[in-house]
């Protein structure tokens, strides 16, 4: 660990940031230089069965089996390790509080917390960050309060020791899925922007509204990728991983009504998918309603900007313009390996295009050290220290 600690400190250290998901295991090897960040490997590798529950590592050993096994295949040597907990009970929400406690916010947080968390305080990870800390006339104070399940976080501890790795941070999606699509990017309007971070995956949908580069809130629902599969497979009558083959080669994101021009099997996949594409389609929408009464902004209004949209379903075709259709808003469909300033030593430019879309939130993760030290090519400036927090210590 010391000498982990040393080459931290040099800034010389190879790190490896694994994002278990309930599909897929996704990981990339950085080294954080002077001046810049570089990946040395990439790669990804199908989550065991039935080894994640509910955002928790169920089946520790046959988890750290794949992360062993998918370090192998990568080429990846890190000794150390960071990984990214999403916790569908996730909460992170804006409080006040009285600004005379500024000084012992740390303790006095679990306490406050007790009214925003609709699960056990002392079965859970807490961290907070002023939001305001120089306005000194208030006598309230804004807080960014973030709650994690205890068990989210501990059982990725322990996949990560049982694969021999050194864990050395977990941070929760939604904070290293800011630090790739904002903090990291090459386009100066992601510090200007109200922006919508949505990420579909397999089991979750998530979503991070974002102002001029400040986190306003996240919204997580239980319907993805997976909710198509199950729908695919009973309705064709064949097995899950049958479904999802079929729905990534043959569906494509449109309205029902423009469906009639598709073959036959894309059309028939794609009806199926339909129904489970539309809900996300609805609970986005509710979520710029509820942002726009955040911001005390008239909801007929246009409220964000930008979407960008990233995850293993954002390869669905037509995914993006289908989006931008239905929510009235430009869609962009987001490549962390072309959007961001990272350098790629000895990865094929090709396979790292290929899954941009579903790397972005464990290039952030791995871009933790970066950010924090200053030590990467920022486009503008941070409208708030929310990209150095919160991390919960492993």
């Amino acid at each position: 660990m010391a000498s982990g600690i040393l080459s931290q400190l040099l800034g010389t250290q190879k790190v490896i940031a694994i994002d278990i998901g309930s599909y897929s295991i996704k990981a990339v090897e950085v080294v954080t230089r002077k001046e810049h960040v570089e990946i040395t490997a990439l790669g990804t590798v199908l989550t065991p069965p039935g080894a994640m529950e509910n955002g928790v590592v169920v089946d520790r050993a046959s988890v750290a089996s794949a992360i062993t096994d998918l370090m192998q295949t990568m080429g990846a040597d890190a000794n150390v390790a960071a990984a990214l907990a999403t916790d569908p009970s996730l909460v992170a929400t804006r409080i006040q509080m009285p600004r005379s406690l500024q000084k012992s916010l740390h303790k006095s947080i679990r306490f406050e917390a007790r009214k925003h968390i609709p699960f056990d305080i002392d079965q859970s990870l807490v961290e907070c960050q002023v939001l305001d800390s120089e306005d000194r006339d208030n006598d309230q104070m804004t807080v960014l309060l973030v709650a994690v399940r205890s068990e989210v976080v501990n059982s990725r501890v322990e996949a990560l020791e049982m694969a021999r790795l050194d864990p050395i941070y977990v941070d929760v999606e939604q904070f290293a899925s800011m630090r790739a699509c904002i903090y990291a990017s090459q386009d100066p309007r992601a510090f200007e922007d109200t922006l919508a971070l949505i990420r579909i995956g397999s089991s979750f949908t998530e979503m991070t509204m974002v102002r001029q580069g400040a986190f306003v809130f996240p919204r997580i629902i239980p319907i993805a990728g997976a909710t198509m599969d199950r729908a695919i497979a009973s309705a064709m009558n064949i097995d899950q991983n049958e479904a999802r083959e079929l729905k990534e080669q043959q569906a494509v994101a449109c309205r029902r009504e423009d469906m009639a021009s598709l073959d036959d099997q894309p059309r028939q996949v794609s009806q199926i998918a339909a129904p489970a594409l539309e809900e996300i389609t609805r609970d986005i929408q509710r979520s710029f309603v509820f942002l726009a009464t955040q911001l005390s902004m008239d909801p007929s209004a246009p409220v964000i900007d930008r979407v960008l949209l990233s995850g293993g379903t954002a390869n669905m075709r037509n995914i993006g313009p289908y989006l931008e259709q239905q929510l009235g808003v430009p869609v962009q469909v987001t490549n962390v390996f072309t959007d961001t300033a990272i350098t790629i030593r000895d990865v094929d430019p090709q396979y790292a295009a290929a899954f941009g879309p579903t790397m972005s939130a464990v290039v952030g993760l791995a871009l933790r050290d970066a950010v924090r030290s200053g030590r990467y090519p920022f486009a503008g400036t941070p409208a708030s220290h929310l990209a150095l927090q919160p991390s919960v210590p492993a």
